[in-house]
């Protein structure tokens, strides 16, 4: 299959059965209001290569299959989020935005950046969970983020991220023999509630101060 392009003046819902999904490479859904609803059977479920959705004044809420890329997501609208989960294989990360969170887990694998810094998950708060890592070493490697506050768990991996700005990082554990957090933001301050990993925990505020 190839695209699926879905347009509505109202919002696109689900039909609350998570057997029936849009299977395409590439499916680009637009909604005035929402995309999907929150729980496990008001998902829009999906089986895609690649995403693209913009939710005018509403959430945007995904259950995807396998392996996906969220090139552009985003829910518009005071206090709207962007959950998406996938059953299995790695999460890809291009840019994704809400005004309050954005809740992203990869079940049994990874969430990864698209390697570029330009791109980020932007909201007032973050949550990333993962079975294996989230981001991988090296300046492009890392997620990039422009949050306030985040929580993260890679459940047998590392955690890299790079911030924009001020944060609190309020859960961030890696799990699994070997494995680290390194956190770096650009600017402002990094407050710390609680860090976890096995090896190291890397923790730079390039220009602000690291406070508890």
């Amino acid at each position: 299959p190839d695209a699926v392009n879905l347009t509505s003046a109202g919002s696109i819902l689900d039909d609350a059965t998570d057997a029936t999904v849009i299977n395409a490479s590439v499916a680009t859904l637009n909604a005035a209001n929402a995309i999907g609803a929150s729980g496990a059977n008001n998902q829009l479920d999906t089986t895609l290569a690649t995403l693209n959705a913009a939710a005018a004044s509403g959430g945007v809420f995904v259950g995807e299959t396998d392996a996906i890329t969220l090139n552009t997501v985003t829910a518009g609208g005071a206090t709207n989020d962007v959950v998406i989960t996938n059953a299995a294989a790695d999460i890809t990360l291009v840019s994704v935005s809400a005004p309050d969170l954005v809740d992203i887990t990869s079940a049994v694998g990874s969430i990864v950046d698209d390697n570029a810094n330009a791109t980020v998950i932007a909201g007032t708060t973050a949550v990333l969970t993962a079975g294996a890592g989230i981001g991988v070493a090296g300046a492009n490697g890392q997620i990039d983020t422009t949050v306030g506050t985040l929580t993260a768990s890679a459940a047998n991996g590392s955690v890299f991220i790079g911030e924009t700005d001020a944060i609190t990082l309020l859960d961030v554990n890696a799990a699994g023999g070997g494995n680290d957090v390194t956190v770096t933001n650009a600017a402002g301050n990094m407050t710390v509630v609680s860090v976890t990993a096995p090896d190291q925990a890397n923790l730079t505020a390039t220009v602000g101060s690291i406070l508890d």
